[in-house]
C-alpha cells in the first residue's frame, strides 16, 4: 500500500457520527517548523488536505478508492495549521467541511468523487496535475488619458508586418521584419528610457472562436521576449481587424500598466495564467461512468448546470429502421442555449439536434448503411458519446468534409434550403436581405442564395464585418449593421425576400423594404406576427414563419439528401466552424450566448487512442521522445514510430528500441527531416498513423540585438516549419491525437530566447487553428525540465537562479508524464504544464497575478464568517465591509458567467457591456444572483444597474438595508447620549432639549403600535425620558 512519511501523518483523532457515512476528525500539520511544513505559500497545505481525507477509512469499505474529481471547492481562509473536519461519505462521494479550532470555515468541498483503484499501488506517486495551467483573458479598466497628457507613454509605435503568403514562409518573413524593427529601436540612443508599443492583428486568441495568424503569433512571441529584456518599456497590443489605433487609445493602453493587451469590440483584455480545474469542464468525465453518456442539465438557469448524464437510451436494442452512431461532432444551436438558461418552457427534450459520427450498428431493415460508415443527420440528444437515430434522417458525409464540418450542415442548410428554395422559390436576379448574416443560418442562406443566382444583402454586428468581407465577399454596399435601423436607409426598398431572425422595430423596418408580393421568411422564435399584425405594416406581401423541426422524417431525408448532394458537387460550401471539445460544453454555450461566433459552433469528441494504431513521435530518439515513448508503451500502446534526423544512427537508438520492445511495444525508428515538406508527406503516406506527437526542437539563445535572420530561421524550422508540415499532411487522416511539445517561453516570454519564443508561439497558433476547425490538437507549453533527465543540461546555475526569480522550478520525468496524462484529460488547445514556485519569486508580471493568494481572503482563526445564505453571511460582516463583500460576490459571479477562472478579478466600475455581457449572459447572471441571494430579481437587473458596483449597491440595499437602518438609528442615538454626557449643562436650554427628546420618543413610539409607553410620554420628566433611552439602548 501507500507509505505515508511524517509530513503526511496529520490525522490526530477521528470518530463516526450518528448518521451512516458521517465522520468527524481533527488534523494538524505534524511539524510547522520546517520549510516543507509551513502553511505559507499555500491556500491550504497539501499535507493538511490529504490528512483531511484519511478519516474516510472509517467508513469500513475494504475497496481502495482514490480521489478522482473535485467539484464545488471553496477556500474560505488561508494559513491553517489545525482543522476540524466533517465528512459525509456516500457511494464513493465525499462532502467535506473543514473549520479552524474556532469553528470558522476554512475549506468546503461539495463533492469529491472517488474511483476504485485496482492496479498495484507504489509509493512512487508522480506529481499530480496541480501544475497544469491555461491562459484566460480578462477585462481591464482603461483610464481616460489624453494622448498629450504624458508624451512619455507613447514614444514610438512598431507594427507587426502583415506580409501574408504561404506557411511557414510567412512566419520567417514576418519575424525577420519585426526583428529588424526591434533592433533599430534598441540601437537608438534613448532606447534605455523610451517607450515602445508593438501593435499586431490576430496575434493572440482571447477566446476559442478567434482566428490566429501563426506568423503574427510568432511575431508576438518575439516581441514578448524583447519585452522581458527591456523591462517596463514595451507594451504589446493585439487589435481586432479594423480598429483605429490613434494616439489617445495607445496612451490609455500604455497607462494601464499591463504589458500585454488585446483590444476587442467588447473591451480591453489582459492575459492571466490560471490553474486548470474540473469546474472549467463538465463536472464528471465520461470515463468515470459506465455506458453511454450525454450532456444535459442538472437543474437549469445557468450553463454551470451542464453535466454528463447517463444515456441508457443509446444502449437499447435497435428498432428495424434505426442506426447506432458513435458521435464525433454535434452542432450547437440557439435553442440549446435558451434551454440551458431556462428560457424554454415545457418538455424541452434532450440537448442537441444534429450530429456526425461513425455507424456502430444498424437495425434489421437498414440495408444501405454498415458499421464504419461516416454519417451525418438529425436526432434528439446529439450531445453524447453514442446515440440512436432514425435511418431516414441520416446520410453519408460528403467527401472531403471533417466530422465538425458535417455536423454544422443539417439544421442551418436545411432551414435555408426549405425557406429560400421551397417556400420563397428564390430565382436568379432577385434580391434578398439576410439578417444576422454572420450566424449559421445567415451564412448558409448567403451561400445558397448566391448558388441560386440571387443578389444578397446582409446585416451583422460591425465587429463581424471583416469576416463577412473575407469569407463571404460582401462589399460595403451590401452590408449594414444589425444593432440599429440604419440598414433601412442604407439598402434599397425593393427586396424580393427577407430572411429574418430579429425582433420588434427591425421586423417593421424590414417589412417596409419588401417589394409588393415579396416574401418575408421568419425563423425567429420570440416575435411571431399574426396576419393582422403584419397587415398593419404591409398588406401586400407574404409572411411565413416556419420551423424546420416541424418537418416529417421523410421530408428531412429529402432535404438532407439534396443539401449533401449540393455540397458534394461543390455547389454549396461547408460553413466555417468554431469547435469545442464536448467536455468544454459550458464554454461553448457561453460563447454562443455572448454572440462571439461567426458561422457554426460544434462540440467534438476525439476517439480514444487505438492501442493498435501507430503513434508517430518526432524527435523520438531524444530525451523527451524517449520519455514519452516509454510512457506510452507502459500504458499499452503497442505500435510506436520514432523519427529523428539521424534515426537508427542516433546515440542510444538501439538501446531505446530494446527497452520499448521489452515493455511490449512494436517499435520502428526512421530517419526523416521533418523540416522538409516532401519528406513529411512521404512519411505519412507510408504509415497508418493514428496519433502524432512532435517533441523535436532546437535552441540557439541570444538577446534580441544579437539575433540574426539565420539564427531565427534555424530555430523556426525545427518547430514552426515541422509542425506546419505535419498539420498540412495529416488533415485528411482520422487522428485521435495531434500533440506538440511547445514551451512556456512562447506564452510567458523570456529574455534571451526571442527566436525560441517565436517558434513556440507559432506552433501554439497552428494547434489553435486545428482545434477551431474541429481537428484534434493539443499544444503543451512546458516549463523548465529537470537537468537530471538530460532536458535542460545547457542551463548554468546562473540561468537557474534567474528562472527561480521568475517563479520557475524544474519538472522531472515522472511528474512530466503525470502532467501529460492530465492534459489529455482536459484536452484543450493550449495548456501550460509548469512547476511554479511564486512564494519566493521576485516581482512577477501581471499574468501571474491570479495565482498568488488573495489579499482579501481571511486567515484561519480570524474573524469567523457565518454560514448560510448570502444575507446571513452579509449581516455577519462588519457594516463598513459589507459593500465590498457584496461587490466581491457580484464580480465573482460575473466572472463565472463570462467563463473566467474562479476568483478572477473584474473591475466593478466597468459597464457590463464593456465586460462582454449581452442579454443572455445578463439573464444567467440574474439567475445566479437570484439563487445566491434567495431574492426574486428582474431579468433587467443589469440594464437597470449597468455595472457590477451598481448591482452590488442594489443588492446591498435589498439584503441589509433594514439592518443597516437599525444600526444607523442606534449609532445616532448612542452618539446623542455621548454628546449629552459631555455637554456643559450650564450652556444649554434644558427646556429645548427636553422638548426635542419628547418629540423624538413620541414619533418613535407612533411607529410601534401596541406599546403603551407612549401614553405617558407627555407627562414624563426629563429624567424619565433619559431612563427610557437607557432602557432602549440596553444600558440598564
Amino acid at each position: 500500500g501507500l507509505h505515508y512519511g511524517p509530513a503526511f501523518q496529520g490525522l490526530t483523532a477521528a470518530w463516526t457520527g450518528p448518521e451512516p457515512g458521517e465522520i468527524h476528525a481533527e488534523i494538524e500539520l505534524p511539524d510547522t517548523k520546517t520549510q516543507q511544513q509551513t502553511p505559507e505559500g499555500y491556500g491550504i497545505h497539501p499535507a493538511l488536505l490529504d490528512a483531511a481525507l484519511h478519516a474516510a477509512i472509517l467508513v469500513g469499505d475494504d475497496e481502495l478508492v482514490l480521489p478522482f474529481a473535485w467539484n464545488g471547492v471553496h477556500l474560505h481562509a488561508i494559513g491553517a495549521t489545525r482543522l476540524r473536519v466533517h465528512l459525509s461519505v456516500r457511494d464513493n462521494k465525499i462532502r467535506l467541511l473543514a473549520s479552524d479550532p474556532a469553528g470558522a470555515p476554512v475549506l468546503t468541498v461539495d463533492t469529491l468523487v472517488g474511483r476504485p483503484f485496482t492496479a498495484p499501488v507504489t509509493s512512487a506517486v508522480p506529481q499530480g496535475a496541480d501544475d497544469l495551467y491555461r491562459v484566460d483573458w480578462i477585462p481591464v479598466a482603461v483610464p481616460d488619458t489624453d494622448a498629450g497628457a504624458d508624451p512619455r507613454l507613447v514614444a514610438e509605435v512598431l507594427r507587426m508586418p502583415a506580409l501574408g503568403g504561404d506557411e511557414p514562409e510567412s512566419v520567417h518573413r514576418v519575424c525577420h521584419a519585426l526583428l529588424a524593427g526591434l533592433q533599430h529601436w534598441l540601437s537608438a540612443p534613448d532606447s534605455g528610457t523610451s517607450r515602445l508599443i508593438v501593435l499586431g492583428e490576430r496575434a493572440v486568441s482571447t477566446h476559442p472562436g478567434e482566428s490566429i495568424d501563426p506568423a503574427m503569433a510568432a511575431a508576438w512571441g518575439l516581441a514578448a521576449s524583447a519585452q522581458a529584456e527591456a523591462t517596463g518599456q514595451i507594451t504589446l497590443v493585439d487589435l481586432s481587424p479594423g480598429t483605429d489605433a490613434d494616439d489617445g487609445l495607445l496612451a490609455a493602453l500604455a497607462a494601464t500598466g499591463e504589458p500585454q493587451l488585446a483590444v476587442r469590440p467588447t473591451g480591453v483584455l489582459a492575459p492571466r495564467l490560471v490553474r486548470m480545474n474540473d469546474r472549467a469542464d463538465l463536472p464528471i468525465s465520461p470515463a468515470a461512468l459506465a455506458g453511454p453518456v450525454r450532456v444535459g442539465m442538472r437543474e437549469g438557469g445557468s450553463v454551470d448546470d451542464l453535466a454528463w448524464l447517463p444515456a441508457p437510451e443509446a444502449d437499447r436494442d435497435l428498432e428495424p429502421g434505426e442506426i447506432r452512431v458513435a458521435v464525433r461532432a454535434a452542432g450547437l444551436n440557439f435553442r440549446d442555449v435558451m434551454t440551458g438558461l431556462g428560457l424554454v418552457t415545457g418538455d424541452v427534450g434532450r440537448l442537441g439536434g444534429e450530429a456526425a459520427g461513425t455507424v456502430l450498428a444498424v437495425g434489421s431493415a437498414v440495408t444501405d448503411m454498415a458499421p464504419g460508415d461516416r454519417v451525418v443527420g438529425m436526432t434528439a440528444g446529439a450531445f453524447g458519446s453514442v446515440l440512436v437515430g432514425d435511418r431516414r434522417t441520416w446520410t453519408r458525409i460528403p467527401t472531403g468534409l471533417t466530422y465538425a464540418q458535417a455536423a454544422a450542415l443539417p439544421i442551418v442548410y436545411l432551414t435555408a434550403y426549405h425557406g429560400l428554395a421551397e417556400l420563397a422559390r428564390l430565382k436568379p436576379g432577385q434580391k434578398i436581405l439576410v439578417h444576422a448574416a454572420a450566424g449559421g443560418v445567415g451564412m448558409a442562406a448567403t451561400y445558397l442564395a448566391r448558388h441560386l443566382g440571387a443578389e444578397v444583402y446582409g446585416t451583422a454586428h460591425p465587429s463581424k464585418w471583416p469576416v463577412l468581407r473575407e469569407l463571404l465577399g460582401f462589399d460595403d454596399e451590401h452590408l449594414a449593421g444589425s444593432r440599429d435601423l440604419g440598414f433601412a436607409d442604407a439598402f434599397p426598398g425593393d427586396f424580393d425576400v427577407v430572411l429574418n431572425s430579429l425582433t420588434g422595430s427591425f421586423i417593421d423596418a424590414s417589412l417596409r423594404l419588401l417589394r409588393p408580393c415579396g416574401m418575408f421568411l421568419e425563423i425567429g422564435k420570440t416575435d411571431i406576427r399574426t396576419p393582422e399584425q403584419v397587415a398593419v405594416v404591409r398588406d401586400d406581401i407574404d409572411y411565413c414563419a416556419f420551423d424546420l423541426l416541424d418537418q416529417s422524417p421523410d421530408r428531412v431525408a429529402d432535404l438532407l439528401a439534396t443539401v449533401c448532394a449540393l455540397v458534394e458537387s461543390g455547389g454549396l460550401r461547408p460553413l466555417p466552424v468554431t469547435a469545442f471539445d464536448m467536455r468544454q460544453a459550458p464554454e461553448a454555450f457561453r460563447h454562443m450566448s455572448q454572440s462571439r461566433h461567426t458561422g457554426k459552433i460544434v462540440l467534438t469528441t476525439d476517439p480514444p487512442l487505438d492501442p493498435d494504431g501507430t503513434v508517430l513521435i518526432t524527435g523520438g530518439t531524444g530525451d523527451l521522445g524517449h520519455l514519452l515513448a516509454r510512457h506510452l508503451a507502459d500504458a499499452g500502446h503497442r505500435r510506436l514510430l520514432l523519427v529523428s534526423r539521424r534515426g537508427p544512427a542516433a546515440p542510444g537508438a538501439e538501446e531505446l528500441r530494446d527497452e520499448l520492445i521489452a515493455a511490449g511495444a512494436t517499435v520502428d525508428i526512421e530517419s526523416c527531416d521533418i523540416t522538409d515538406r516532401d519528406a513529411v508527406a512521404a512519411l505519412l503516406a507510408r504509415w497508418r498513423v493514428t496519433g502524432i506527437v512532435h517533441t523535436a526542437g532546437v535552441l540557439d539563445d541570444g538577446l534580441i540585438d544579437a539575433l540574426t535572420p539565420q539564427r531565427m530561421d534555424q530555430v523556426l524550422r525545427a518547430k514552426a516549419d515541422a509542425v506546419a508540415y505535419l498539420d498540412e499532411h495529416s488533415r485528411e487522416l482520422d487522428l485521435s491525437l495531434f500533440a506538440v511539445f511547445s514551451s512556456a517561453t512562447g506564452v510567458l516570454g523570456g529574455p534571451g530566447q526571442g527566436n525560441y519564443a517565436a517558434a513556440n508561439a507559432a506552433i501554439d497558433a497552428i494547434v489553435h487553428r486545428r482545434r477551431a476547425t474541429g481537428l484534434p490538437g493539443i499544444s503543451l507549453a512546458w516549463g523548465l525540465w529537470d537537468r537530471s533527465d538530460g532536458m535542460a543540461g545547457g542551463l548554468t546555475d546562473t540561468d537557474r537562479a534567474r528562472m527561480a526569480r521568475r517563479g520557475a522550478a524544474a519538472i522531472d520525468g515522472p511528474a512530466g508524464m503525470a502532467l501529460w496524462d492530465a492534459a489529455l484529460t482536459h484536452n484543450r488547445a493550449l495548456m501550460v504544464p509548469a512547476r511554479l514556485d511564486l512564494t519566493h519569486a521576485g516581482q512577477l508580471p501581471p499574468i501571474f497575478s491570479g495565482l498568488t493568494p488573495r489579499a482579501d481572503r481571511r486567515r484561519a482563526g480570524q474573524a469567523p464568517e457565518a454560514n448560510g445564505d448570502l444575507r446571513s453571511r452579509l449581516l455577519a460582516v462588519p457594516p463598513a465591509d459589507r459593500s465590498r463583500f457584496v461587490t466581491a460576490t457580484v464580480t465573482e459571479h460575473a466572472a463565472r458567467v463570462l467563463g473566467h477562472a474562479e476568483h478572477t478579478s473584474l473591475d466593478a466600475e466597468l459597464p457590463f457591456t464593456d465586460l462582454g455581457f449581452d442579454s443572455l449572459t445578463s439573464v444567467e447572471l440574474r439567475n445566479r444572483l437570484s439563487r445566491a441571494t434567495g431574492l426574486s430579481l428582474p431579468a433587467t437587473l443589469t440594464f437597470d444597474h449597468p455595472t457590477p458596483a451598481a448591482v452590488a449597491d442594489h443588492l446591498h440595499g435589498l439584503l441589509a438595508g433594514d439592518e443597516d437602518e437599525r444600526r444607523n438609528v442606534t449609532e445616532v442615538i448612542a452618539g446623542m447620549e455621548t454628546m449629552l454626557a459631555e455637554t456643559d449643562l450650564a450652556e444649554v436650554d434644558h427646556g429645548e432639549v427636553e422638548s426635542a427628546l419628547r418629540r423624538l420618543l413620541h414619533r418613535w413610539n407612533e411607529r410601534r403600535p401596541g406599546d403603551d409607553t407612549s401614553a405617558d410620554l407627555d407627562d414624563a420628566s426629563a429624567g424619565e425620558v433619559f431612563a427610557l433611552l437607557d432602557k432602549e439602548l440596553g444600558n440598564t
